[in-house]
C-alpha cells in the first residue's frame, strides 16, 4: 500500500508508457526514489533501453522533519551539517536537495530567515545542485504560514502537502489553496503536490 504520493510519479509513470512498461512509483522520504517495474511485454531491448539510455534524477532528503541525532548521529541538523551532507551526496550523484531546516532544538521549523542561509549556503558550496524547500506543517503550522513562507524565501522548488494547504476543504480554504497554487505559478515557484493519502 502506497500512502506517499507525489503527482510528479505521473511523469514517471507516462515516461515508462512510452517505452512499453507499466510501474508502481513510489517516491520514498528515505531519499530514494524506488522505482518497481512490472514488464508488460517480453522485449528485454526495452527494458535494456529504459536502464542505459534514459536520465535519471536523484532528489535527496538527509534529514526531513522528525529524526534526530538519536536516531542517527550522522543526521544533519545544522545548516553546516545540511550543506555538508548535500554536497556528499551531490558528489555521488544527488542533483535535487529536499531541504528541511531545524531550529536551535533540532526541531523542524518554517523559518524564512534560517531558509534563506541555507540556500545561499547551497548555491556558494554547490551552485549546480537544485533545492527544494519543504513547507511541511507537522502539525504545527497553517496554511497561511506555509504560504508565508514560499512568499518570503521565494525558492526555485517547494514541496507542499496538497491535504495541508487545503486545510478543512472548506470554501474558504479551498479559495485560500487555489490563490497560493496561482500565486506560485505566477512567480514561477514550482510545486511538488505531496499527496498524503487517495483522499488527497
Amino acid at each position: 500500500k502506497i500512502t506517499h504520493m507525489s503527482v510528479s510519479t505521473f511523469f514517471i509513470r507516462y515516461w515508462l508508457d512510452e517505452i512499453g512498461l507499466r510501474a508502481i512509483v513510489c517516491p520514498c522520504h528515505a531519499s530514494i526514489l524506488l522505482v518497481v517495474i512490472l514488464s508488460s511485454c517480453t522485449e528485454q531491448r526495452l527494458i535494456e533501453r529504459f536502464f542505459m539510455t534514459q536520465p535519471t534524477i536523484i532528489m535527496v532528503a538527509p534529514n526531513g522533519a522528525r529524526k534526530q541525532k538519536s536516531d542517527h548521529p550522522a543526521l544533519p541538523v545544522t545548516i553546516a551539517e545540511t550543506v555538508t551532507a548535500a554536497k556528499a551526496c551531490f558528489d555521488a550523484g544527488a542533483s535535487i536537495l529536499h531541504a528541511h531546516v531545524r531550529d536551535e532544538n533540532g526541531a523542524h521549523v518554517l523559518d524564512a530567515e534560517r531558509y534563506i542561509s541555507l540556500l545561499d549556503a547551497m548555491r556558494s558550496a554547490v551552485p549546480e545542485m537544485l533545492i527544494q524547500i519543504t513547507t511541511e506543517a507537522v502539525g504545527r503550522y497553517n496554511p497561511q504560514e506555509q504560504a508565508d513562507i514560499v512568499f518570503t524565501v521565494k525558492p526555485d522548488f517547494v514541496s507542499v502537502g496538497f491535504g495541508e494547504m487545503t486545510g478543512d476543504a472548506s470554501a474558504n480554504a479551498m479559495a485560500y489553496a487555489r490563490d497560493f497554487y496561482h500565486q506560485a505559478h505566477a512567480q514561477n515557484i514550482h510545486v511538488q503536490h505531496i499527496l498524503y493519502s487517495a483522499e488527497n
